[in-house]
Protein backbone atom coordinates (compact mmCIF):
# COMPACT_ATOMS: atom_id res chain seq x y z
CA UNK A 1 0.00 0.00 0.00
CA UNK A 2 1.95 3.05 -0.98
CA UNK A 3 2.60 5.91 1.71
CA UNK A 4 1.49 3.33 4.58
CA UNK A 5 3.07 -0.15 4.39
CA UNK A 6 1.80 -2.46 7.00
CA UNK A 7 -0.82 -5.07 6.84
CA UNK A 8 -4.19 -5.35 8.11
CA UNK A 9 -3.39 -7.64 10.75
CA UNK A 10 -0.23 -5.18 11.80
CA UNK A 11 -3.21 -2.48 12.27
CA UNK A 12 -5.47 -5.03 14.17
CA UNK A 13 -2.57 -5.80 16.41
CA UNK A 14 -1.85 -2.06 16.90
CA UNK A 15 -5.32 -1.74 18.28
CA UNK A 16 -5.77 -4.71 20.67
CA UNK A 17 -2.36 -3.55 22.34
CA UNK A 18 -3.89 -0.11 22.67
CA UNK A 19 -7.44 -1.01 23.70
CA UNK A 20 -5.78 -3.88 25.89
CA UNK A 21 -4.11 -0.20 27.84
CA UNK A 22 -7.84 0.42 28.32
CA UNK A 23 -8.90 -2.67 29.88
CA UNK A 24 -5.68 -2.41 32.27
CA UNK A 25 -7.11 1.32 33.36
CA UNK A 26 -10.27 -0.05 33.95
CA UNK A 27 -8.98 -2.99 36.55
CA UNK A 28 -6.85 -0.75 38.02
CA UNK A 29 -9.71 2.09 39.12
CA UNK A 30 -11.72 -0.86 40.29
CA UNK A 31 -9.01 -2.41 42.64
CA UNK A 32 -8.33 1.80 43.98
CA UNK A 33 -12.12 1.95 45.01
CA UNK A 34 -12.16 -1.93 46.79
CA UNK A 35 -13.74 -0.24 49.77
CA UNK A 36 -16.86 0.85 47.96
CA UNK A 37 -17.25 -2.32 46.19
CA UNK A 38 -17.70 -4.00 49.78
CA UNK A 39 -20.90 -3.85 51.55
CA UNK A 40 -22.28 -0.41 52.32
CA UNK A 41 -20.22 1.10 49.70
CA UNK A 42 -21.39 2.97 46.85
CA UNK A 43 -20.80 0.34 44.21
CA UNK A 44 -22.05 -2.35 46.25
CA UNK A 45 -23.40 -4.72 44.25
CA UNK A 46 -26.33 -6.01 46.71
CA UNK A 47 -27.86 -2.27 46.31
CA UNK A 48 -26.89 -1.84 42.42
CA UNK A 49 -28.05 -5.27 41.87
CA UNK A 50 -31.47 -3.88 43.03
CA UNK A 51 -32.24 -2.67 39.56
CA UNK A 52 -35.32 -3.98 37.37
CA UNK A 53 -33.57 -5.97 34.69
CA UNK A 54 -34.15 -4.77 31.09
CA UNK A 55 -32.49 -7.91 29.37
CA UNK A 56 -31.72 -11.51 29.37
CA UNK A 57 -28.47 -10.26 30.31
CA UNK A 58 -29.27 -8.34 33.48
CA UNK A 59 -31.42 -11.51 34.26
CA UNK A 60 -28.10 -13.39 33.78
CA UNK A 61 -25.97 -11.52 36.04
CA UNK A 62 -28.76 -11.74 38.73
CA UNK A 63 -28.15 -15.31 39.03
CA UNK A 64 -26.57 -16.57 42.07
CA UNK A 65 -23.91 -18.39 40.76
CA UNK A 66 -22.70 -14.79 38.61
CA UNK A 67 -23.87 -12.56 41.66
CA UNK A 68 -21.54 -14.14 43.64
CA UNK A 69 -18.78 -13.46 41.51
CA UNK A 70 -19.51 -9.97 40.81
CA UNK A 71 -19.68 -9.55 44.70
CA UNK A 72 -17.25 -8.56 47.13
CA UNK A 73 -14.24 -10.20 47.13
CA UNK A 74 -15.52 -12.22 43.36
CA UNK A 75 -15.02 -8.62 41.57
CA UNK A 76 -11.34 -8.35 43.26
CA UNK A 77 -10.46 -11.85 41.68
CA UNK A 78 -12.23 -10.45 37.95
CA UNK A 79 -10.61 -6.71 37.96
CA UNK A 80 -7.15 -9.25 38.74
CA UNK A 81 -8.11 -12.08 35.59
CA UNK A 82 -8.84 -8.86 33.58
CA UNK A 83 -4.83 -7.34 34.17
CA UNK A 84 -3.53 -10.71 33.23
CA UNK A 85 -5.59 -10.84 30.15
CA UNK A 86 -4.51 -7.73 29.28
CA UNK A 87 -0.70 -8.45 29.30
CA UNK A 88 -1.75 -11.34 27.07
CA UNK A 89 -3.29 -8.65 24.50
CA UNK A 90 -0.01 -6.75 24.82
CA UNK A 91 2.50 -9.54 24.23
CA UNK A 92 0.57 -12.04 22.05
CA UNK A 93 -2.38 -9.95 20.43
CA UNK A 94 -3.20 -13.08 18.02
CA UNK A 95 -4.65 -14.69 20.73
CA UNK A 96 -7.89 -15.53 20.96
CA UNK A 97 -7.48 -16.06 25.05
CA UNK A 98 -6.91 -12.23 25.92
CA UNK A 99 -9.30 -10.26 24.04
CA UNK A 100 -12.07 -13.37 24.84
CA UNK A 101 -11.40 -13.07 28.76
CA UNK A 102 -11.16 -9.34 28.55
CA UNK A 103 -14.88 -9.10 26.60
CA UNK A 104 -16.85 -10.99 28.76
CA UNK A 105 -15.04 -9.66 32.48
CA UNK A 106 -16.02 -6.28 30.41
CA UNK A 107 -19.32 -6.82 29.66
CA UNK A 108 -20.11 -8.44 33.15
CA UNK A 109 -18.27 -5.50 34.98
CA UNK A 110 -20.55 -3.16 32.71
CA UNK A 111 -23.61 -4.51 33.79
CA UNK A 112 -22.39 -4.09 37.82
CA UNK A 113 -21.66 -0.70 37.34
CA UNK A 114 -24.15 0.70 35.12
CA UNK A 115 -24.40 3.81 36.41
CA UNK A 116 -20.70 4.88 35.24
CA UNK A 117 -20.91 3.37 31.85
CA UNK A 118 -20.44 5.31 28.96
CA UNK A 119 -19.17 5.12 25.23
CA UNK A 120 -15.97 4.03 25.91
CA UNK A 121 -17.61 1.10 27.05
CA UNK A 122 -19.59 0.72 23.97
CA UNK A 123 -15.94 1.06 21.96
CA UNK A 124 -13.95 -1.02 24.21
CA UNK A 125 -16.71 -4.17 23.53
CA UNK A 126 -16.71 -3.41 19.90
CA UNK A 127 -13.07 -3.82 19.76
CA UNK A 128 -12.16 -6.49 21.37
CA UNK A 129 -15.40 -8.32 19.90
CA UNK A 130 -13.18 -7.89 16.62
CA UNK A 131 -10.23 -9.10 18.41
CA UNK A 132 -11.92 -12.36 18.96
CA UNK A 133 -13.74 -12.64 16.07
CA UNK A 134 -10.49 -11.95 13.56
CA UNK A 135 -8.23 -15.06 15.31
CA UNK A 136 -10.95 -17.62 14.32
CA UNK A 137 -10.03 -16.33 10.50
CA UNK A 138 -6.49 -15.10 9.38
CA UNK A 139 -7.24 -14.87 6.12
CA UNK A 140 -6.06 -11.47 5.05
CA UNK A 141 -9.36 -10.34 3.50
CA UNK A 142 -10.94 -10.83 6.99
CA UNK A 143 -8.23 -8.75 8.52
CA UNK A 144 -9.08 -6.13 6.27
CA UNK A 145 -12.77 -6.20 7.12
CA UNK A 146 -12.64 -6.10 10.61
CA UNK A 147 -9.91 -2.82 9.78
CA UNK A 148 -12.81 -1.63 7.77
CA UNK A 149 -15.30 -2.05 10.28
CA UNK A 150 -13.61 -0.50 13.05
CA UNK A 151 -12.88 2.29 10.83
CA UNK A 152 -16.20 2.68 9.90
CA UNK A 153 -17.47 2.43 13.61
CA UNK A 154 -15.50 5.16 14.44
CA UNK A 155 -16.23 7.34 12.00
CA UNK A 156 -20.04 6.85 13.03
CA UNK A 157 -19.31 7.34 17.01
CA UNK A 158 -17.83 10.95 16.08
CA UNK A 159 -20.64 11.70 13.70
CA UNK A 160 -23.30 10.93 15.66
CA UNK A 161 -21.73 12.63 18.85
CA UNK A 162 -21.32 15.87 16.49
CA UNK A 163 -24.65 15.56 15.47
CA UNK A 164 -26.10 15.26 19.00
CA UNK A 165 -24.04 18.19 20.16
CA UNK A 166 -25.01 20.59 17.08
CA UNK A 167 -28.85 20.13 18.94
CA UNK A 168 -27.67 21.76 22.19
CA UNK A 169 -27.57 25.83 22.04
CA UNK A 170 -24.84 25.40 24.81
CA UNK A 171 -22.57 23.96 22.51
CA UNK A 172 -22.68 26.41 20.03
CA UNK A 173 -22.33 28.87 22.51
CA UNK A 174 -19.88 27.12 24.45
CA UNK A 175 -21.20 28.08 27.79
CA UNK A 176 -21.71 23.52 28.25
CA UNK A 177 -18.60 22.99 27.77
CA UNK A 178 -17.62 26.07 30.04
CA UNK A 179 -19.59 24.49 32.69
CA UNK A 180 -18.22 20.89 32.40
CA UNK A 181 -14.47 22.57 32.64
CA UNK A 182 -15.14 24.66 35.80
CA UNK A 183 -17.01 21.78 37.98
CA UNK A 184 -14.93 20.01 40.72
CA UNK A 185 -16.15 16.62 39.28
CA UNK A 186 -14.70 16.95 35.76
CA UNK A 187 -12.71 20.01 36.13
CA UNK A 188 -8.64 20.78 36.86
CA UNK A 189 -8.04 24.04 38.84
CA UNK A 190 -5.74 25.41 36.64
CA UNK A 191 -8.12 25.17 33.44
CA UNK A 192 -10.72 26.23 35.14
CA UNK A 193 -9.49 29.74 35.58
CA UNK A 194 -7.97 29.68 32.45
CA UNK A 195 -11.68 29.07 30.88
CA UNK A 196 -13.18 31.04 33.33
CA UNK A 197 -10.66 34.19 32.67
CA UNK A 198 -10.79 33.70 28.46
CA UNK A 199 -14.59 33.01 27.88
CA UNK A 200 -13.84 32.96 24.38
CA UNK A 201 -11.95 29.44 24.29
CA UNK A 202 -14.79 27.73 25.22
CA UNK A 203 -16.99 30.03 23.01
CA UNK A 204 -14.13 29.17 20.02
CA UNK A 205 -13.89 25.79 20.91
CA UNK A 206 -17.48 24.12 21.25
CA UNK A 207 -18.49 24.79 17.52
CA UNK A 208 -15.22 23.54 16.80
CA UNK A 209 -16.05 20.85 18.27
CA UNK A 210 -19.19 20.28 16.71
CA UNK A 211 -17.25 20.72 13.23
CA UNK A 212 -14.26 18.06 13.78
CA UNK A 213 -16.61 15.71 14.99
CA UNK A 214 -19.13 16.03 11.55
CA UNK A 215 -16.37 15.98 9.24
CA UNK A 216 -14.11 13.02 10.77
CA UNK A 217 -15.84 10.67 8.30
CA UNK A 218 -15.84 13.00 5.26
CA UNK A 219 -11.96 13.30 6.12
CA UNK A 220 -11.32 9.37 5.40
CA UNK A 221 -13.20 9.71 1.94
CA UNK A 222 -10.78 12.74 0.66
CA UNK A 223 -8.17 10.94 1.29
CA UNK A 224 -5.27 10.52 3.98
CA UNK A 225 -4.13 13.87 4.06
CA UNK A 226 -7.58 14.94 5.86
CA UNK A 227 -7.57 11.86 7.92
CA UNK A 228 -4.41 12.63 9.49
CA UNK A 229 -5.55 15.66 10.21
CA UNK A 230 -8.65 15.03 11.81
CA UNK A 231 -6.66 11.81 13.84
CA UNK A 232 -4.71 14.36 15.17
CA UNK A 233 -7.38 16.40 16.62
CA UNK A 234 -9.44 13.39 17.86
CA UNK A 235 -6.14 12.32 19.81
CA UNK A 236 -5.67 15.74 21.48
CA UNK A 237 -9.25 15.46 22.22
CA UNK A 238 -9.09 12.37 23.72
CA UNK A 239 -5.83 13.30 25.60
CA UNK A 240 -7.42 16.30 27.09
CA UNK A 241 -10.41 14.02 28.20
CA UNK A 242 -8.07 12.29 29.91
CA UNK A 243 -6.11 14.41 31.51
CA UNK A 244 -8.83 17.68 32.33
CA UNK A 245 -11.86 15.34 33.06
CA UNK A 246 -10.13 11.99 34.05
CA UNK A 247 -11.81 9.77 31.79
CA UNK A 248 -8.47 7.47 30.83
CA UNK A 249 -10.24 4.71 29.80
CA UNK A 250 -12.08 6.87 27.15
CA UNK A 251 -9.08 8.15 26.03
CA UNK A 252 -7.86 4.97 25.38
CA UNK A 253 -10.87 2.69 24.38
CA UNK A 254 -11.37 5.68 21.02
CA UNK A 255 -7.67 6.32 20.54
CA UNK A 256 -7.44 1.87 19.62
CA UNK A 257 -9.90 2.51 16.50
CA UNK A 258 -7.83 4.98 15.10
CA UNK A 259 -5.00 3.24 13.96
CA UNK A 260 -7.63 1.58 11.83
CA UNK A 261 -9.24 5.12 10.36
CA UNK A 262 -5.99 5.88 9.08
CA UNK A 263 -5.22 2.61 7.43
CA UNK A 264 -9.12 3.28 5.71
CA UNK A 265 -7.82 6.51 4.11
CA UNK A 266 -5.07 4.64 2.73
CA UNK A 267 -6.49 2.00 1.64
CA UNK A 268 -9.48 4.01 -0.19
CA UNK A 269 -6.87 6.30 -1.82
CA UNK A 270 -5.39 3.38 -3.19
CA UNK A 271 -8.40 1.47 -4.35
CA UNK A 272 -10.49 4.12 -5.42
CA UNK A 273 -9.73 7.03 -7.57
CA UNK A 274 -9.71 10.68 -6.98
CA UNK A 275 -12.72 12.44 -8.69
CA UNK A 276 -14.24 9.22 -6.97
CA UNK A 277 -13.74 10.23 -3.69
CA UNK A 278 -14.27 13.92 -4.06
CA UNK A 279 -17.73 12.89 -5.31
CA UNK A 280 -18.55 10.63 -2.65
CA UNK A 281 -17.40 12.93 -0.29
CA UNK A 282 -19.49 16.24 -1.62
CA UNK A 283 -22.25 13.48 -1.49
CA UNK A 284 -22.27 12.19 1.91
CA UNK A 285 -21.06 16.01 3.07
CA UNK A 286 -24.65 17.31 1.41
CA UNK A 287 -27.18 15.52 4.85
CA UNK A 288 -24.41 16.07 6.94
CA UNK A 289 -24.24 19.59 6.66
CA UNK A 290 -27.56 20.39 6.73
CA UNK A 291 -28.36 17.88 9.62
CA UNK A 292 -25.83 20.27 10.95
CA UNK A 293 -27.06 23.75 9.95
CA UNK A 294 -30.85 22.51 10.98
CA UNK A 295 -30.18 21.39 14.23
CA UNK A 296 -28.05 24.34 15.05
CA UNK A 297 -30.99 26.65 13.78
CA UNK A 298 -33.44 24.78 16.00
CA UNK A 299 -31.31 25.01 18.71
CA UNK A 300 -30.36 29.06 18.69
CA UNK A 301 -34.76 29.29 19.14
CA UNK A 302 -34.06 27.37 22.10
CA UNK A 303 -34.42 30.36 24.77
CA UNK A 304 -31.08 30.57 27.20
CA UNK A 305 -31.23 29.67 30.77
CA UNK A 306 -29.59 32.23 32.62
CA UNK A 307 -27.39 31.46 35.79
CA UNK A 308 -25.05 33.21 38.53
CA UNK A 309 -22.00 32.11 38.00
CA UNK A 310 -19.61 30.68 40.60
CA UNK A 311 -16.63 32.92 41.71
CA UNK A 312 -13.10 31.26 40.60
CA UNK A 313 -10.86 29.79 43.03
CA UNK A 314 -8.42 31.79 44.02
CA UNK A 315 -6.24 29.17 46.06
CA UNK A 316 -3.82 26.87 44.01
CA UNK A 317 -5.36 23.17 43.10
CA UNK A 318 -8.71 24.21 44.28
CA UNK A 319 -11.43 23.96 41.54
CA UNK A 320 -14.42 25.53 40.83
CA UNK A 321 -17.30 23.85 43.15
CA UNK A 322 -20.42 25.18 40.86
CA UNK A 323 -20.61 25.38 37.40
CA UNK A 324 -21.32 28.67 35.09
CA UNK A 325 -23.95 26.57 33.72
CA UNK A 326 -27.35 25.01 34.64
CA UNK A 327 -26.33 21.28 36.80
CA UNK A 328 -28.81 19.73 33.59
CA UNK A 329 -26.57 21.77 31.24
CA UNK A 330 -23.33 20.81 32.30
CA UNK A 331 -24.73 17.13 32.39
CA UNK A 332 -25.72 17.37 29.18
CA UNK A 333 -22.58 18.46 28.28
CA UNK A 334 -20.74 15.35 30.31
CA UNK A 335 -22.55 12.73 28.32
CA UNK A 336 -22.03 14.19 25.42
CA UNK A 337 -18.51 14.76 25.60
CA UNK A 338 -18.02 11.11 26.60
CA UNK A 339 -19.88 10.04 23.12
Amino acid sequence: MSGLDVSAAVVLDIAERIAAVAVFLTAIELLLVRSELRDGGVLDWRLLSRRSPGSWLDRLVRTSAVSRVLDYPGVIVLALIDLAAAAVMVIEPRLIVGPLICLVIHICLSKRSYPSVDGSDDMLVLILGVAVLRTLAPDPDVQLAAVLFLAGQSALSYLTSGLSKSQSRSWWNGSGLHGILTTRSYGEPHVARLVAGYPAITRALGPLTIVWECAFPLAILAGPGPTLVLVAIAAGFHLACGFVMGLTAFTWAFGAALPAVVYTSYWLADHVGTPERLLLTAVFALPVVGAACFFAGAASKVPAVRSVPAPVPARRGEAREASAAPASTAHAAVEATAH
